[in-house]
Parts: structure tokens; sequence; C-alpha cells
């Protein structure tokens, strides 16, 4: 693996780390304080599962540290992370192939979708992409699946369709639960 494919992967997981709004919301918080997970819950108004889902992410990802029971944002590794991977920041190559011309076509910069393709061929493209962003082997609640939704599009019945349509996902019979098909 290249260089640049090393540092377009870690942009691409620093930024999907970052795209969730209550991982994001906890971040900041943590920017200038050190928290416990409690007060973050009740300042979010968030569960606390919920919040130690988030922080276990950010802490993986080592941006947050804790320390006892209280997390704080590590500005350091967070400027280091990301002068390691803009200083070799060059203009952005056309789309190598057909998937990330089609992704380049209707997605928006912050990860929106544009508008649902047409094509079947495209639409397949789109939410191979859109599944990407729910984790294998966790079982979600429709409330969770149309959390990871409405970041796309703001059909997210529609979308959540679709997923399922196309094979993406699949769900209990009562829909009380989805997962994301393993895909060969």
């Amino acid at each position: 693996m290249s260089d640049e494919t090393s540092l377009n992967d870690e942009l691409l997981t620093l930024v999907k780390l970052l795209i969730d709004p209550d991982r994001l919301a906890i971040a900041g918080r943590l920017v200038g304080a050190q928290m416990s997970i409690e007060a973050l819950a009740d300042e979010l108004g968030l569960a606390r599962t919920q919040v130690q889902r988030h922080l276990d992410r950010l802490v993986e990802a080592g941006l947050v540290v804790q320390s006892d029971r209280l997390f704080r944002l590590d500005r350091d590794a967070l400027h280091t992370r990301a002068r390691r991977i803009f200083a070799s920041a060059q203009p952005s190559a056309p789309p190598a192939n057909f998937d990330e011309k089609v992704l380049a076509d209707y997605m928006r910069p912050d990860g929106s979708l544009k508008e649902i393709p047409a094509q079947l061929k495209k639409k397949q493209i789109i939410y191979r992409y859109i599944a990407g962003q729910f984790e294998a082997g966790r079982t979600y609640t429709e409330k969770e699946v149309n959390e990871v939704i409405q970041h796309f599009y703001h059909d997210i019945a529609a979308i959540r369709r679709d997923l399922y349509d196309l094979g993406f996902i699949d769900r209990a019979p009562n829909g009380s639960a989805y997962w994301l098909v393993e895909l060969a």
C-alpha cells in the first residue's frame, strides 16, 4: 500500500469517526475540559451507554484519552494526525474508476447524497458506500439505522428500504433489528 493510499485511508477513517453529530458534540465538549460519561450524557441529553459507545470509538482512534473516570480530547494527537494527513495533500486526481466517478457525481463534499441514482448499477455503488457506514456483526434498531442514514439523504425510509431490497442489510421479520449483510 502506498503512503498516499494510507493517508487517504486515515483521512477517511477520521472523517467517518467525526461525521456522527453526537460523537462530534462529545469531542467538542472535551476540547477544553475533562468530563465524565455521566456529565457528557446529562449535558448532551444522551443515554450513558450511547456516550460510552462513542467514547470507546474516540479512545480507540487515539483522539480521546481517559484518566480515571474522566475523558479529554488529545489535541496534540489530533493536530499531529491532521498535519501528517494534510502535509502530503496534493490536488485530488480525477476518479480512477467507475465507482469513484459515481461517488464523486452523486455525493456532496459533506458526504450527503445529492440524489438517488436511477440506474441500478449506480444505485448499488451508492448503497454499498452507505452500507459501509454500518459495523459488521452489530445489530441495529430501526432508530439507529435511521440515525446513520439521516447523514446521507432526507428520505430515510427510501434509503433504508433500498438497502434492504438490494441486499446490503437484513432485518428481523418484525423490523425490530437490522444488521449488515456480509457480501462475498
